[in-house]
C-alpha cells in the first residue's frame, strides 16, 4: 500500500508545479513556460522544479504533510522526505521538503518515473485570471507497466518576483490523505 500512496503522492505532486519565466515584451508566454516546466519534468529536475513553485505553496505543501509526519510513530514517513525524524522534517524549508519527497519517489517507483520520464504533453493555451494569475491547460499522456494515461490538467500559476509560480492544486490534498492512509497500515 506504501508503493499505492507514493504513486499518487508523485503523480500529484508533478501537476501542481509549472515553471513559468518572466513575460518579456519580446515573448515568453505562459504556454511556453510551461513547455519549459515539462521539459524540467522530464529530466528529473527536482530543484528546479521547486524553485518554479511559488513559496507560499512550497509552504502549504509542508503544513499539509506535517501532521501525518508526525503521526507517524515510526518515522518511515519522514524518511520518505529525505529527514531522519518528524522534527528534522518541520524544521527544514519547505523547498527542502519537497525536493526529499520528489527525490525519493523517483528513486522508489520506477514504473513511475518511467511515465514522467517519458511524458508526452501538448500545451493548449492559458486564462488569465486578473493581471498576476494564469490557468494553464495542457493534455498530458504517459505509459507505464503496460497501461497508458490521458488527461486534460489545469495548472494555476501567480506571479512572484518577475516570475509565473506553481500554487498547488487540490490534487495535494489527495496526497495527504493517501499518505495518511498508508501510515495507519
Amino acid at each position: 500500500m506504501r508503493t499505492i500512496a507514493l504513486g499518487v503522492a508523485f503523480v500529484a505532486v508533478i501537476v501542481t508545479a509549472v515553471r513559468v519565466e518572466a513575460q518579456s515584451a519580446s515573448g515568453g508566454s505562459p504556454e511556453a513556460a510551461a513547455q519549459q516546466y515539462f521539459d524540467l519534468t522530464r529530466t528529473e529536475n527536482w530543484a528546479g522544479i521547486a524553485d518554479a513553485t511559488h513559496p507560499d505553496a512550497l509552504k502549504r505543501f509542508q503544513e499539509i504533510l506535517a501532521p501525518i509526519v508526525t503521526a507517524d510513530g515510526t518515522g518511515e514517513l519522514a524518511q520518505l522526505f529525505g529527514f531522519p525524524d518528524a522534527e528534522a522534517f518541520k524544521k527544514a524549508p519547505a523547498r527542502e521538503v519537497y525536493m526529499g519527497l520528489m527525490k525519493t519517489i523517483s528513486a522508489r517507483a520506477p514504473a513511475l518515473k518511467q511515465a514522467i520520464t517519458g511524458m508526452k504533453v501538448q500545451v493548449l493555451g492559458h486564462v488569465a485570471e486578473g493581471a498576476d494569475s494564469a490557468h494553464v491547460v495542457y493534455r498530458g499522456s504517459a505509459a507505464a507497466l503496460d497501461m497508458s494515461m490521458e488527461s486534460i490538467e489545469v495548472i494555476s500559476l501567480r506571479r512572484y518576483e518577475g516570475t509565473w509560480r506553481a500554487l498547488l492544486t487540490k490534487n495535494v490534498e489527495g496526497v495527504a490523505a493517501a499518505l495518511a492512509g498508508a501510515a495507519k497500515r
